[in-house]
């Protein structure tokens, strides 16, 4: 008999090492939060590396324009991990905000990181806003040096719209969405003294090698402490990893797809309607920034449609009796995205001079554009 029990005994002491080993005194969605600060931490070492790599093209600008190093606050960051890569967007250091829309041409904008799955490889990119002879809006994206020495660069076109900031974003905050196989990189920022507001939006080069770094970043802490923060909460079916993540300074989003077959045997969004779709992990700033008194929450997430109209349902996993509907503007389908296993998943953010920004989620092939932020920010 003793035998037995103490075979048990390993097996629980298996289990909980497993899960972490945490007690119920412990939270483990703390464990998280400091994953973040990390995460953070580790990107932003990584920007200053690239920003090393492109000192030719941000002196040349910094004497053109007076820039000078941010000292007032660290540089805002966005960390994206999905299916594809790990990317992070930030601002160059030695930057200042322009004194109109027209002050934006000719100053690095766009610092971007792609670093593969594997984390073997990281590439850096930099951004510039410029017009063609004809007054075209482009954004030039810079790769690595050529033989010759010379920086390789592919131009694409560059959407610039102006208007009325009512949502701030100075410091801008860099957005990251992918529509069908093109990645959008995407930015806001506001001039002073008048709150006028400017949105630059360009497809990000599909041909261009990018500066290689040395530095790496890995979200691999992060994602086991979410694995410990969830794996024993009681749910309908376990999840695939890795998460995709999302994180930046207003917003912190992770989102683990259930193993529910009917992701992967579906063939139409209406098959999916009220089904368990998979677990979100999410921290919403109350205020323009994050801080500690912003509470994470792990929520199961359904898909309902009332009429025309379609919303997420997310319920709260530690007390299933909160439960938050977020709406949702567009939901699509992709034809070519089912039988993959894992299924793939993809997390994006688009920032609006007029509005708080929408967050855009797939995973499979159902497609969920346009989630409002600001439902998700509400209190529980």
């Amino acid at each position: 008999m003793w035998k037995k029990w103490t075979a048990l005994g390993l097996l629980v002491a298996l289990l909980l090492a497993g899960c972490g080993g945490n007690t119920a005194s412990s939270d483990p969605l703390q464990e998280v939060l400091q994953a973040e600060e990390g995460l953070t931490l580790e990107a932003l070492g990584l920007a200053s590396e690239a920003e090393r790599a492109f000192a030719d093209l941000l002196s040349a600008n910094s004497q053109a324009q007076g820039l000078v190093p941010q000292a007032e606050t660290p540089r805002p960051v966005t960390v994206v991990r999905d299916s594809d890569w790990v990317a992070i967007i930030a601002l160059p250091e030695r930057w200042s905000p322009a004194d109109s829309p027209e002050g934006i041409f000719g100053q690095p904008q766009a610092l971007t990181i792609k670093c593969t799955s594997d984390r073997r490889k990281c590439f850096g990119f930099m951004g510039v806003p410029d017009r063609d002879a004809s007054g075209t809006y482009r954004m030039a994206w810079y790769g690595e040096r050529n033989p010759a020495g010379q920086r390789n660069v592919e131009r694409l076109p560059l959407s610039v719209s102006t208007g009325p900031a009512v949502h701030p974003c100075l410091p801008p905050f860099f957005s990251w969405k992918k529509w069908g196989n093109i990645y959008v990189w995407d930015g806001c920022q506001y001039f002073n003294p008048a709150r006028v507001g400017v949105h630059l939006q360009s497809s990000f080069p599909s041909n261009l090698i990018g500066q290689e770094l040395t530095g790496r970043v890995s979200t691999d802490t992060f994602s086991q402490a979410l694995n410990r923060a969830c794996c024993r909460l009681p749910k309908p079916f376990e999840v695939d990893w890795p998460p995709a993540i999302l994180l930046r300074g207003d917003i912190v989003l992770a989102f683990l797809p259930y193993r529910n077959p009917r992701l992967r045997e579906a063939r139409s969004v209406e098959e999916l309607l009220n089904q368990p779709l998979g677990i979100a992990y999410l921290r919403v700033a109350s205020g323009g920034k994050l801080t500690k008194a912003d509470a994470a929450r792990l929520v199961e997430i359904k898909l309902l449609r009332a009429e025309s109209d379609y919303h997420l349902v997310a319920t709260d996993l530690k007390d299933p009796t909160h439960i938050r509907r977020i709406g949702v503007g567009e939901v699509d389908w992709c034809d070519g995205c089912f039988g993959q296993d894992p299924p793939p998943r993809y997390l994006g953010i688009e920032d609006r001079l007029t509005d708080e920004p929408l967050l855009h989620l797939q995973v499979g092939s159902l497609l969920l554009r346009g989630i409002e932020k600001k439902d998700i920010r509400r209190s529980w």
